[in-house]
């Protein structure tokens, strides 16, 4: 298969990613699909490379707006702004198409909107701005709105109403009170009091009103129980705090993990029916033993999967049919002398009736 082919299968993977709004596995398959391109012969300046490089930039910058609107931590939110910025110019420099530039300046405009609701901390984060303050980052924001709409009637039709929403939200600052909203729902964190050292975690009450709700401090790990951490946990437990604090409810979390589950190609049916039932509560959960046609049949299904993926390499292809063959060679012997037998027999039988 082509460069350009392999390509386009990662950015329809990624168009699906990006339709169920998971906004990190859509980039990755994205930036799979351009390093597919940036590494091989390929001329960038042919017409249907050089416009999907573009096409795969432009959907970089839209998931990684999307991403930022989902991140209450303003640390994250403005390394995925960056990305956003970074991706639009380049696209910029690429193309003179009135529509990619509209859609160019428009993500670069929502990204100086969503950067300008951040706070000073967040913002001298960036590695794409020069430290501009809020005011200045909205009027930047409007130029590039502004341009994008010019960028449009250029084409002839375009659709602007993308625009004149990014417009209207900047203009009653729904971007800065969406924003506000996110940082009151953080929890805060309070130090422990002096008299309670050595316990894991302690309560305090959070200043302001009775009946506040109590903060919890985590203490942290002495550098003797970082051997007894486990990682898969402690992801589990960030993965859910910060899917939390996007707004997801636990059976929100649930349904999410237990969809990504389903859809995850390295698992086999029993992987992923144990994992889905742990996820519902029932870890006890075990499969029925599988039978040997059950078996037989997954392993050539996985063999399958495996050499059609357009990902691997044909060296990678070639080590797994090798190690599939000396692990099943006595399996394989004995279907093909099973075979021969049939064969024969039927052969015998036709010379018979001859």
């Amino acid at each position: 298969r082509s460069a350009v082919a392999i390509a386009e299968s990662y950015k329809a993977e990624g168009n699906e990613k990006f339709k169920e709004q998971l906004w990190s596995e859509a980039i990755d398959c994205y930036n799979e699909a351009l390093e597919v391109l940036e590494r091989t012969s390929v001329d960038m300046e042919m017409p249907s490379v050089k416009n999907m490089s573009i096409s795969l930039k432009l959907n970089i910058a839209a998931g990684a707006l999307k991403q930022s609107q989902g991140m209450a931590r303003e640390r994250e939110a403005i390394s995925a702004l960056d990305k956003v910025i970074r991706n639009s110019n380049a696209v910029m420099s690429l193309t003179a198409d009135p529509t990619q530039r509209a859609k160019a300046f428009l993500r670069r405009g929502q990204a100086y909107a969503e950067i300008s609701a951040l706070e000073d901390e967040a913002r001298d984060r960036s590695t794409q701005l020069m430290h501009h303050d809020s005011s200045r980052l909205e009027d930047l924001a409007k130029e590039d709105l502004h341009t994008a709409l010019q960028f449009v009637a250029e084409s002839c039709g375009g659709d602007s109403s993308l625009i004149d929403s990014a417009l209207k939200d900047l203009e009653n600052g729904t971007v800065k009170q969406r924003r506000q909203r996110m940082r009151s729902n953080l929890k805060p964190r309070t130090k422990p009091n002096s008299g309670s050292a050595g316990a894991n975690a302690q309560s305090d009450p959070v200043p302001g009103g009775d009946g506040a709700k109590a903060a919890t401090f985590i203490k942290p790990r002495e550098f003797n129980e970082w051997d007894k951490l486990d990682l898969d946990s402690e992801l589990d437990r960030l993965d859910n705090e910060s899917l939390k604090e996007q707004g997801l409810s636990e059976q929100e979390i649930t349904n999410k993990k237990i969809l990504e589950t389903v859809q995850d190609e390295t698992l086999d049916e029993d992987e992923k029916m144990k994992a889905c039932m742990s996820l519902a509560g029932h870890s006890d959960w075990k499969p029925a033993p599988p039978s040997d046609e059950d078996k037989a049949r997954r392993e050539q299904e996985h063999l399958m999967r495996f050499m059609q993926d357009p990902r691997r390499k044909p060296d990678e292809k070639m080590s797994f049919l090798g190690k599939f063959y000396a692990d099943n060679k006595d399996a394989i012997a004995e279907n093909k002398e099973s075979v021969e037998k049939t064969e024969s027999g039927e052969n015998e039988g036709d010379e018979n009736e001859g």
